[in-house]
């Protein structure tokens, strides 16, 4: 908070950061509540239609899993095998808050990484989330205060959120190849790609690879060739124009 406070207080004077024309104003609701249009999408053909929706399921589930584990291996809540208790229904919470934010017109509902702000001052159930939500309703009329909350402004706390998370690297065992190259790339590739799915890709595809020509291929779970050759349809549906 005193990082964002110092930002904003820097931001104004050297134009950054915009100062709202009014401090108030009547919240507007969005028109496209319930008015789903996929007109467009449907005209696109069945190879682009399929990469669409591949490229949104994907993207979606993987950006949603891989914030879930991380935040919640910054709570403690892994356990020593990597597995969150209560993560299918957890998955199943965020599908559902997706569907409902489309339909509604609002943006992406999803677990965020900002939640690991929450957590270092102590959080550990959903209740911060619908405190969290309360307060944001509370401040709907002063919602043109808002824009002096832009990314500038937000990389105080990211930068601790992401240093309590790097805690995790810890627990990789860098010594098998097979398993510090993949964290290396999604380590590295979210990041530079600004994409938890892209890493994730990254992490897979090389992992089934790296055991395959360590002739090991046996030991790889089914489910994970399965999912290399979505990422990698995907990635190959994506690069056609």
């Amino acid at each position: 908070m005193l990082g964002m406070g110092l930002t904003v207080a820097l931001g104004i004077p050297l134009g950054v950061i915009p100062l709202p024309q009014t401090p108030v104003a009547a919240p507007a609701l969005s028109l496209t509540t319930l008015k789903p249009d996929f007109t467009v999408l449907l005209t696109l053909g069945p190879v682009p239609l399929v990469s669409a929706l591949l490229s949104l399921m994907v993207s979606q589930y993987f950006d949603a899993l891989g914030t879930l584990l991380g935040v919640a291996g910054d709570a403690k809540l892994i356990d020593s095998t990597g597995d969150l208790a209560g993560q299918r229904e957890v998955m199943l919470c965020c599908g559902a808050a997706t569907c409902a934010g489309a339909l509604l017109g609002v943006s992406n509902v999803t677990a965020m990484a900002e939640s690991a702000t929450g957590i270092q001052e102590g959080a550990r159930t959903g209740l911060s989330a619908v405190v969290a939500g309360l307060l944001f309703l509370c401040l709907l009329p002063f919602a043109p205060l808002a824009e002096v909350v832009t990314g500038a402004v937000l990389a105080a706390p990211l930068v601790m959120v992401g240093m309590s998370m790097m805690s995790g690297i810890t627990q990789i065992t860098w010594k098998h190849v097979e398993i510090s190259l993949p964290s290396f790339l999604m380590i590295v590739g979210m990041p530079f790609t600004f994409s938890i799915t892209t890493g994730v890709m990254l992490g897979v595809v090389s992992y089934v690879v790296v055991m395959v020509c360590r002739r090991r291929a046996s030991l790889v779970d089914p489910a994970l060739y399965l999912l290399a050759a979505v990422f990698v349809l995907n990635a190959g549906l994506s690069a056609l124009p």
